[in-house]
């Protein structure tokens, strides 16, 4: 469901459903409420010590809610948001806590670091190092980008540690156990983690 009072190019419309037709029915079950909208003051932000203004985010202020700015609209971005919102609203507190818990456990003391080279600390992209949420939106979004995106995800295949850092092949099983990747898109990315 897409709403807003913004005008939206065809284009935007067209990558919200081509993001959206290749998520997992899990993802999907939460039926997303996308809105387009153009006013800054709304993307503005301020926190982990930086202030900007975001392309999108994850509107928790509303159940489901993800906001969009107009003409920035990516699959890649549908993916990333959509990750934020399947992690917090999996099926009763119990199993985002358990799911954040995990992960913390795999990805190990990461985050707010400032070294060059984030690959070596199982993380896919150096937004990653933020926190966990983001570590999982990344992840989720790398992995689609490789699967759907017309280029690869040269981040992703460049990376020399994910056969040799065992914290990318957990956090790719610990979000297939979560239902973020169907049976089929599991399969396909499995050799990109496996030894």
């Amino acid at each position: 469901y897409i709403d807003g009072q913004d005008p939206v190019q065809t284009q935007d419309i067209e990558n919200v459903r081509k993001a959206l037709s290749v998520c997992s029915d899990e993802i999907l079950a939460h039926a997303p409420i996308f809105y387009i909208r153009s006013d800054e003051g709304h993307f503005k932000y301020d926190h982990f010590g930086e202030t900007g203004i975001a392309s999108a985010h994850y509107c928790n202020s509303i159940p489901r809610k993800i906001c969009l700015r107009p003409y920035n609209i990516y699959e890649s971005t549908i993916w990333h948001e959509i990750a934020h919102l399947r992690a917090d609203t999996l099926s009763g507190s119990e199993a985002v806590r358990e799911l954040y818990w995990r992960w913390e456990k795999i990805a190990g003391s990461v985050y707010g670091k400032s070294d060059a080279d984030c690959r070596k600390d199982g993380l896919v992209s150096a937004y990653s190092r933020k926190n966990s949420g983001e570590d999982i939106a990344e992840f989720y979004c790398h992995c689609m980008q490789k699967l759907y995106n017309q280029w690869g995800d040269w981040e992703l295949t460049a990376n020399p540690y994910l056969k040799t850092d065992s914290r990318y092949l957990k956090k790719f099983e610990l979000l297939y156990k979560y239902k973020f990747f169907t049976d089929e898109q599991y399969a396909k990315l499995k050799p990109l983690f496996w030894p």
